[in-house]
């Protein structure tokens, strides 16, 4: 079989960059999206083993995160993380209740612009094949970890309008507060994974590395704001275009 190379200019992540993503780019996208969650496999999944599975992501964040040197913002990314252990035991129950209510899916597990290309018709490629169990995952963790590389990118509002549109199609959505403790703890996985570069010495340019901590870091922090707690009713501000 031959293979075809997808057209660049095609790529969600260029597409913004170049600010050529429509609404009518997101509408495909919810679309497709929803069709693939709808008839993703629901697996039977133990809700211990995944928060320790979460809980062991916050302990890697802190070890990379808490690194005494190079110069990025030590005290932001300290309290991201304070704010992170206390919001991960908050949102325990409601984490629990999704994978007891098999709200899980076999989902695609690497969610980044970089991975969906606009063509006829749209694809969406390069899932994690490395660890199964990263691709068993709540669909909404997913949209927000999708959402937030898009504000990475500059592109505020997509996390909004994905979840409006995925909260309408899909049974049982998660909570606004959910969803943004979601985007907030994947945006301190990425902070950790853009520090990483400079602590195993791939990275010949500590500051492009560090400028992505950075902004990773705040990200966390913007998400956090808008979580209130598990316990509160539906929180809305940030989540609007």
């Amino acid at each position: 079989m031959e293979m075809r190379r997808l057209p660049e200019e095609c790529f969600m992540d260029v597409m913004l960059r170049e600010k050529r993503l429509t609404p009518r780019h997101i509408q495909r996208l919810a679309d497709r999206l929803t069709e693939f969650y709808r008839s993703a496999p629901s697996p039977r999944l133990d809700e211990d083993q995944h928060f320790r599975a979460l809980e062991h992501q916050q302990d890697l964040n802190r070890q990379v995160l808490e690194h005494p040197d190079y110069g990025f913002d030590r005290s932001a990314a300290r309290h991201a993380l304070d704010r992170l252990d206390t919001h991960l035991a908050a949102f325990r129950p409601a984490i629990i209740e999704r994978i007891v209510g098999r709200r899980f899916v076999e989902g695609h597990g690497d969610l980044r612009p970089e991975h969906v290309c606009f063509t006829e018709p749209l694809v969406i490629f390069d899932c994690l094949e490395f660890d199964p169990t990263l691709r068993m995952l709540d669909p909404f963790d997913e949209i927000a970890f999708l959402g937030m590389e898009c504000s990475f990118l500059g592109a505020s509002n997509i996390a909004a309008t994905m979840f409006r549109q995925l909260t309408a199609r899909l049974e049982g959505p998660a909570s606004p507060q959910l969803f943004a403790f979601y985007g907030a703890f994947r945006a301190a996985m990425r902070a950790r994974m853009a520090l990483s570069h400079l602590l195993d010495g791939s990275a010949k340019d500590a500051g492009p590395w560090i400028d992505k901590t950075d902004r990773y870091i705040r990200l966390a922090l913007e998400r956090l704001e808008q979580t209130g707690t598990a316990q509160s009713g539906p929180i809305t501000q940030g989540l609007s275009p």
